[in-house]
């Protein structure tokens, strides 16, 4: 059962999808028709049993809200089931000085106009106060918010915070498609610029068959990179206690795989940006088209000099060694840590525990992240091995 039904109109969207991640965050169920419909989805059928289903009906009142006829159907079916004691108690926002709407003009709002922090900790405030908390949706139709605040950096305390405010004391279990990126400025800059570009190519200068057929590769590239990003946010939530570190270790995990991730994507969107239509000029250098090469892995990861290994379960000896590390998979490492696996190769003979190699820091934001990243990026991803006592390092 949803807490919280936001009602707003469509032009206050970067408002309502903050409002919405951080309101989720603290644990408070929110409706919001951009995580809860799709195409073919009946919107009086889905808007009114979610109002139906909702305590707390919370219109976002601004100089746009006021003249949409979506939000005053959502208001006056709201306050007709309040009257009768049926429906969600009405609760104004006032992004802006626009007057309140005559129906709720002698309520009491929360306040955004002047400070989004003091105007969210007050609405935070009386929505617990309310109860609003203990409402309960099935796991399985949880929605996991996970916020970048900039173009390649995962917000890791809202993802720590979500992970607890989602699964409390229970065994983490994410799909893929309960996963909601909230996106960078330039990301979505780019990302529409592209989709304009791709939409009017054949009216272009540069247009060629092969240029076409390029550009529809470099979408294929996005759009994929863009689901592998969050079926690894999901996959390592899910998979996190089998590696065997504690909690604590996997939001910088999930930072770091993202900004493999993401760096490639960016890269990737300002490759194809039209030269004539520039939508984002500057690039970043932290925007890699091969994020795992050893240049990226220094910048991304801040590897010293990085040097490859390989990472796999290793084949063993008569005697019980590792004589290699089977399928294993490349990675960039520290020199420092290279060189170590190399004398420990040249004494014993063997490949080396990972965990014994490495510490656990290493492990989660450097080595791990790579691993995940090569696994669900390649055209036949392979299961990721979680159990990190299994894996063996050697020489690539």
């Amino acid at each position: 059962m949803p807490g919280v039904f936001l009602s707003h109109s469509s032009k206050d969207k970067p408002f309502v999808g903050r409002l919405a991640i951080d309101l989720t965050i603290a644990g408070i169920p929110v409706w919001l028709d951009t995580w809860e419909m799709g195409p073919g989805d009946s919107l009086i059928d889905h808007i009114y049993g979610a109002i139906d289903r909702s305590s707390f009906l919370v219109i976002v009142v601004s100089a746009d809200s006021v003249e949409s006829k979506w939000v005053q159907k959502e208001l006056k079916a709201a306050i007709v089931k309040e009257d009768r004691g049926e429906g969600p108690f009405v609760l104004p926002l006032r992004l802006d000085d626009v007057k309140l709407p005559i129906a709720i003009a002698d309520r009491i709002y929360v306040n955004f106009y002047n400070s989004y922090l003091d105007g969210f900790e007050r609405l935070l405030s009386f929505l617990r106060k309310r109860g609003a908390h203990l409402q309960t949706i099935p796991l399985a139709n949880r929605v996991f918010p996970v916020v970048f605040s900039q173009d390649i950096y995962l917000d890791e305390i809202k993802l720590r915070d979500a992970v607890v405010a989602c699964f409390g004391d229970q065994e983490p279990a994410l799909k893929p498609e309960q996963v909601w990126i909230q996106q960078s400025e330039n990301y979505e800059k780019l990302r529409r610029a592209f989709i304009n570009r791709l939409d009017n190519l054949r009216s272009e200068s540069y247009w060629t068959y092969k240029f076409e057929q390029d550009m529809q590769l470099y979408y294929r590239r996005v759009t994929q990179r863009e689901a592998v990003l969050s079926r690894g946010i999901a996959d390592i939530i899910t998979h996190w206690p089998e590696t065997g570190y504690p909690a604590s270790y996997l939001p910088r995990a999930c930072h770091n795989f993202a900004k493999l991730i993401r760096s490639e994507m960016l890269s990737t969107l300002y490759f194809v940006q039209n030269p004539d239509a520039l939508a984002v000029c500057d690039r970043s250098p932290f925007w890699f088209h091969s994020p795992t090469s050893a240049k990226a892995i220094e910048v991304l990861l801040g590897v010293s000099n990085p040097q490859t290994i390989d990472v796999g379960v290793p084949t063993r000896t008569e005697h019980g060694l590792g004589s290699d590390t089977g399928t294993g998979i490349s990675v960039q490492v520290s020199e420092q840590r290279k060189r170590e696996i190399h004398e420990f190769h040249n004494d014993i003979g063997a490949t080396q525990p990972l965990a014994a190699a490495f510490l656990p820091d290493e492990i989660t934001e450097v080595i791990l992240p790579q691993i995940i990243y090569k696994l669900l990026t390649d055209e036949d991803p392979a299961l990721i091995p979680w159990s990190i006592t299994k894996l063996h390092c050697g020489l690539h």
